[in-house]
């Protein structure tokens, strides 16, 4: 039987492919995480309300006490468009798998920095597919950049119609990434190093080099038991699968991973590869399943490390698909805002795709206006003292205009802007719906 390569004797390789992520500030830089739970989850404090698993998560361990949003469904309804082509700002990704975040872009991240995977197929406005395979760079305008292609991941590990569910690069540019269910190859290479079995289980983890015919077998799936069983002094026989992967800033020449395990003592833990397997830290926080503020612990269902950062405001509607046949208020919702600021909701026709614009560099936040500034719409909401709110003690603040009965398919988007700082939140849409 050919030897795969063993735990012992992948983690002293990991620290010399690692070797050129360097040393020194990084561990005293502060930094954050993004995340997305495996289902619906909630904070202890309750705000923001249930998260969802197509939502992403900002959290700063030692700096903030649970974790804030960064991007939601509506959101993501804005930023996809009509991708089935319906009329309808209805389309979200029914989870997000991977996330990652070069670790050289400052603070603030953008929604469009981030390189994601979803769980299953989703097309975009554009009528391109992302699939769930792809890894992708959102771009405005509801359209994407695909950065690796299920093909790629498909051609070097011989296999086919793979759904990726963790995925990170290293400063050199290698590729560290994990399949979401087990996946049959017609490598040699891989076989042998698989202990001679053509079925890759959806614990393994590849690496791949650029340049070389194929990637190869860095952790097998008994070897990430292993390290999570040191980590917490356990003897589990399984963990599911490597749900996500990311540099550990700490211990350069490491990364962090987390597990679908629904075990007491694994589930919503990240680990990272450091001492053969030892629970994660973060900016001196040990991130158990009960360190990321949630009332019970969450299953996480991918994550990423980037530079320290606050959640963005955010701006949300009770009732986005609005009954054609009702009239009455609606309500929007801004939370996560400057304590005291005075806030202007600004609106416009929603057109298909909604094409995000820069127009004042003072903008902060999405950076972006996604309303039409050129409509009427827009000018009157800008203007008037009526569509102004004040935030509260916690950032927050609600909205509520009056709705008459209406046509199906009238959509407006709408989006917050701090008249003091210039923070933009990302944009919303409410339509009218049979």
């Amino acid at each position: 039987m050919a030897k795969r390569f063993g735990f012992l004797g992948c983690m002293g390789f990991v620290g010399i492919v690692f070797s050129g992520l360097g040393a020194g500030s990084a561990r005293a830089q502060p930094h954050s995480l993004f995340l997305s739970p495996e289902g619906s989850a909630q904070t202890m404090s309750g705000n923001p309300g249930e998260v969802e698993d197509e939502d992403i998560l900002l959290y700063s361990p030692g700096q903030s006490s649970e974790p804030g949003l960064f991007i939601h469904d509506q959101n993501w309804e804005a930023l996809i468009g009509d991708g089935d082509g319906d009329g309808m700002f209805d389309e979200e990704p029914t989870d997000v798998d991977a996330l990652f975040v070069d670790p050289q872009i400052g603070s603030p991240v953008s929604v469009f920095d981030l390189w994601v995977s979803f769980t299953s197929d989703r097309r975009f406005a554009s009528g391109t597919l992302a699939r769930d395979g792809d890894i992708i760079q959102v771009l405005p305008g509801g359209d994407f950049l695909t950065i690796f292609s299920e093909e790629f991941f498909e051609g070097i590990t011989a296999t086919s119609s793979v759904d990726v569910d963790a995925f990170a690069v290293t400063a050199a540019g290698e590729i560290l990434f994990s399949f979401a269910e087990n996946e049959v190859t017609g490598s040699a290479t891989l076989i042998a190093q698989n202990g001679g079995s053509d079925s890759i289980l959806d614990g393994v983890v590849f690496l791949y080099t650029p340049g070389d015919a194929e990637a190869f077998i860095l952790f097998a799936e008994q070897d990430v038991i292993d390290m999570v069983n040191n980590a917490i002094s356990g003897s589990l026989t399984t963990i599911g699968d490597t749900q996500g992967l990311s540099l550990d800033p700490g211990h350069p020449g490491q990364f962090l991973f987390a597990v679908s395990s629904k075990s007491s003592q694994v589930e919503g833990t990240l680990f990272s590869t450091h001492l053969e397997g030892s629970i994660a830290e973060l900016n001196g926080v040990a991130l158990s399943g009960s360190s990321f503020g949630f009332s019970e612990e969450e299953t996480l269902n991918c994550f990423c490390v980037a530079t320290s950062q606050a959640a963005p405001m955010t701006m949300r509607l009770d009732t986005p698909d609005i009954p054609v046949s009702s009239a009455g208020d609606v309500m929007v919702h801004v939370a996560q805002g400057v304590p005291g600021s005075r806030v202007q909701i600004i609106a416009s026709p929603a057109v298909l795709p909604i094409t995000p614009m820069t127009v004042d560099e003072r903008l902060t936040g999405s950076g972006l206006f996604f309303t039409d500034i050129s409509s009427r719409l827009f000018q009157n909401t800008a203007r008037s003292l009526r569509f102004r709110i004040t935030l509260d003690e916690q950032g927050r603040g609600s909205f509520m205009f009056s709705r008459p009965a209406s046509s199906p398919g009238l959509a407006r988007v709408l989006q917050a802007i701090d008249v003091r700082t210039f923070e933009a939140t990302y944009g919303i849409v409410a339509e009218t719906v049979e």
